[in-house]
């Protein structure tokens, strides 16, 4: 259309100038035609010029009219154009615009091989000025090392370039060629040409085949290829509207971030695996399932707890670890949720108790098997230990109860049921401890108090403040004393304790009277009497004793030594030796003390008779007996008849103060003794459970032997009387094997009983004969080697029944044989200790039925004592005598 407008403005310039010659020339002629003559030959040519003309102002003025009306279709068409050209042109701004923002480049090939596509465009020429300037930016220096062949140009001739200019200088520019570079054929090298040089040999050649192969049959290709300064591209060529495109992109920084995911990919399985193979390692079982919740994986902790032996082998037979497992799953799966369960399971042959976990995960669940075995069986334990405790504690004589910290009753016992006279009913609703304390002031089991409320304030304060024990003496209206203890609970709240002890503070003051009495006795006596503990200083004395020997109080205060009383003595004392003999007694440790009196002569003349009496707290008594006004004649008999009573007087003495002063404190010491062993007050550690069994056993063993000595010193007396009656002789070695199978057992000994089941009943003491019975195998097991046996036998002989204790130990030495039943005596040498009264007290109870024993020993094969009753035992009475 642009052609056609440069015609027809030609041909109108054109007829506008010969018009404009026709009518100069036409003017001329008028003017010539004005000087002819009218009849000549100039005549006739100026009517031919005029014609002429004419004519061209005639043909003048149709072309102008002509060209005028041409020129107002042609203002149209050109505006109609315009109008189709500012489309074009803004949908080809929005194109290059899109292939601008786009880091790549598009090359376009008309498809002939012979003739480039020509850069004559607009856009081609703005891409050129801007290459002008980015290319030198980004191309960065030549490379030295790029070199161009003999034949720089490639064989698909000049591309049409598409694309920003930056974006073809960044992707385009990777050769060490110039634009604009000729050859030796005079033809221009392009941009596409840079590139191709600067690209690996393999990577051109294959690019130059894969556009001619576009080019000619139109087949598409994807190739990455790379430059000789190690940058990436992405060829892909495509035919479109009988042209070959190619669109080439830099994926330099794609294959970077292709290397870092393909690294972090590496990373995650290599923790994937290493994740997998600690599930495996896992000391409890670890599984996996799929969306069907069949079983997909198990560690080897799984396979050993269903006795498989391969992964495989679990996975082909479905072995669950529980037949409720799968249901279990099930739920996680639905509710997405964990779901666990506590439960008991046959495991490796063993029955144990799990905590069985599933937890929902991506196309399945995820499970886990916790042993809590052991921690059940702490709690079953722990529960068993409480149970005791609890049950322990109901059978103590000492009412408890314990509060909880919200102050509510959580525990009680028995005692405190029937010390309070509360219900079990109620007690079992937890009341406060401010309700209970209500209840009792309407019982009267409460003190007595002037306010009560700010009382009751006082005991809820404890739960804050009490850090310690606390101990009290309540005394109730109906005269009954009880001894509290309030302590922290270890958990929390208070632990009270309620003792009645009205008997004891009876006791107590009894006692406190009867020491009153003794006090103004020994304060009245005539005798001088002096008490002196076990490290030798004076505990007690009386009046008498200091007029008899002249002390002055000075000398008595403070509890003297009996170095310093002796010395102040020492005046009217001819000689020391008594008084050393004396201390000597007094601080012995022996534990064969004995009574002891004497007399000394003093320096004034007098004579001074003095004993020695230990007592049961290892203390002695000494007593001083001016005896100067006796009668010499008498002397003797005197001091024989003194020393009669006296030794009387000691036994009784000492009986007595063995059965009050010392079976009843040591009673009070193995009550408490088995109290704390068995942790009523609080826990003990492995050393104080330790020391509280020796005391125990200690304890024990005293007993016994203060028993013994009660016994041997009541038949002395010929206090003992036999309760006789009719007895099974069987029954009785049964029960005394009873006694002793615990410490027989303990020390490796069997235990034989030899006595037949139709034994004819005896007439004998019960009680004496078990005491008999037990004393003989307690020795027997003392002196029999672990492995070793003892036989309990009996058997009827006329009218005599033979009872015998037969062992298989060492045996006793011919030496010891003739003493063994006498007091306080000793096999010796085997290792084993005893205060030596078991054997006598044997003798003396069957002595007392009696008969007799025998013995009947040889070292290294044992020992056989035989005890000889009679049918009918004697009475007391008769045995005494």
């Amino acid at each position: 259309m642009d052609k056609r407008t440069s015609t027809v403005k030609k041909l109108w310039k054109q007829a506008s100038a010969m018009a404009l010659v026709l009518s100069c020339i036409g003017l001329e002629n008028a003017s010539a035609w004005q000087a002819l003559p009218e009849n000549g030959p100039g005549w006739t040519f100026f009517l031919i010029n005029a014609v002429v003309s004419v004519l061209a102002i005639a043909f003048a003025i149709g072309v102008t009219t002509l060209m005028l009306h041409r020129g107002v279709n042609h203002r149209k068409i050109v505006a109609k154009l315009r109008g189709r050209l500012s489309e074009k042109e803004g949908k080809l701004f929005w194109t290059q615009s899109i292939l601008a923002a786009d880091p790549q480049v598009v090359l376009v090939w008309d498809g002939s091989e012979k003739a480039p596509i020509p850069l004559e465009d607009d856009f081609a020429a703005d891409l050129a000025e801007e290459l002008a300037e980015e290319v030198p930016l980004l191309m960065g220096p030549t490379q030295p090392d790029l070199q161009m062949t003999e034949q720089p140009f490639s064989p698909l001739g000049k591309p049409k370039i598409l694309g920003s200019a930056r974006a073809v200088s960044s992707v385009l520019g990777v050769g060490a060629i110039e634009p604009g570079t000729r050859s030796g054929k005079n033809r221009e090298v392009s941009i596409f040409d840079i590139f191709l040089a600067g690209l690996q040999r393999a990577d051109k050649s294959r690019l130059v085949s894969a556009i001619q192969t576009l080019k000619v049959e139109g087949q598409r290709f994807v190739l990455e290829v790379s430059a000789q300064n190690g940058r990436s591209f992405r060829a892909e060529g495509l035919p479109a509207g009988g042209k070959a495109v190619v669109w080439l992109r830099d994926i330099s920084h794609e294959d970077q971030s292709v290397r870092d995911l393909a690294r972090e990919r590496d990373v995650v399985l290599e923790e994937k695996d290493q994740f997998i193979e600690l599930l495996d390692h896992a000391p409890f079982p670890v599984w996996r399932r799929d969306r069907t919740l069949a079983l997909r994986w198990a560690n080897r902790a799984y396979i050993r707890a269903v006795d498989e032996a391969s992964l495989e082998a679990v996975l082909a037979k479905g072995a669950e670890l529980d037949a409720a497992d799968r249901k279990l799953a099930m739920e996680a799966a639905q509710t997405l949720d964990t779901i666990s369960e506590r439960r008991y399971v046959v495991s490796g042959g063993k029955r144990r108790y799990l905590e069985i976990k599933e937890v929902p995960v991506k196309d399945g669940t995820m499970g886990v098997a916790i042993d809590m075995t052991h921690l059940d069986e702490a709690q079953n334990m722990l529960q068993r230990h409480i149970d005791a405790h609890a049950e322990t504690l109901n059978t103590l004589a000492t009412a408890v109860a314990i509060f909880g910290a919200d102050k509510k009753l959580a525990y009680y016992n028995q005692a405190y049921v029937d010390l309070m006279g509360l219900s079990d009913e109620w007690l079992d609703q937890a009341p406060l401890e401010g309700e209970v304390l209500e209840r009792l002031r309407d019982k009267r089991r409460l003190p007595e108090q002037a306010d009560f409320p700010a009382w009751k304030r006082s005991r809820l304060d404890l739960y804050a403040n009490l850090l310690g024990e606390q101990e009290e003496m309540w005394h109730l209206p109906d005269n009954a004393t009880l001894r509290v203890i309030v302590r922290p609970h270890p958990l929390g709240g208070l632990i009270h304790l309620y003792e009645d002890v009205t008997d004891h503070v009876t006791l107590e003051s009894n006692y406190n009277q009867l020491i009153s009495v003794q006090s103004e006795t020994l304060d009245n006596l005539s005798e001088g009497v002096a008490v002196f503990g076990t490290d030798g200083r004076l505990k007690l004395h009386n009046a008498a004793f200091a007029q008899i020997w002249k002390l002055e109080d000075e000398v008595l205060a403070g509890e003297p030594d009996l170095d310093d009383i002796s010395r102040a003595c020492a005046p009217l004392v001819e000689s020391t030796d008594q008084w050393s003999a004396l201390r000597k007694r007094i601080t012995s440790a022996d534990s064969e003390r004995k009574n002891f009196s004497d007399q000394m002569d003093r320096t004034d003349g007098t004579i001074i008779a003095y004993g020695a009496v230990p007592l049961p707290d290892g203390a002695t008594l000494t007593s001083f007996l001016d005896i100067t006004d006796s009668m010499q004649i008498e002397r003797a008999l005197r001091d024989r008849n003194e020393a009669l009573e006296a030794a009387d007087r000691i036994k009784s003495e000492f009986v007595n103060h063995v059965s009050y002063q010392l079976r009843t404190p040591l009673n009070s010491i193995i009550g408490f003794s088995e109290m704390i062993d068995q942790q009523i007050f609080g826990p003990l550690n492995d050393k104080q459970q330790e020391y509280t069994g020796n005391i125990l056993e200690a304890s024990g063993e005293l007993l016994s032997l203060i028993d013994d000595i009660l016994d041997l010193a009541t038949i002395d007396a010929g206090g003992m009387v036999l309760d006789v009656e009719e007895i099974e002789l069987r029954e009785v070695m049964e029960s005394a094997l009873r006694l002793v199978h615990k410490k027989a057992h303990d020390a490796g000994i069997t235990l034989k009983l030899d006595c037949p089941r139709d034994l004819l009943p005896i007439q004998a003491d019960e009680r004496r004969l078990k005491q008999i019975l037990f004393n003989l195998l307690t020795n027997a097991i003392a002196f029999t080697p672990q492995g070793g046996a003892i036989t309990l036998g009996a058997r009827r002989v006329g009218a005599e029944a033979r009872i015998w204790v037969a062992d298989t130990g060492s045996g006793i030495e011919a030496k010891f044989q003739p003493t063994v039943f006498d007091r306080f005596e000793n096999r010796g040498g085997q290792g084993n200790r005893g205060a030596g009264l078991g054997l006598s007290l044997v003798k003396s109870f069957v002595e007392l039925h009696g008969g007799w024993v025998s013995l009947a020993s040889e070292e290294g094969k044992g020992t056989t004592v035989t005890c000889h009753l009679i049918e009918r035992a004697n009475m007391g009475s008769e045995a005494a005598e």
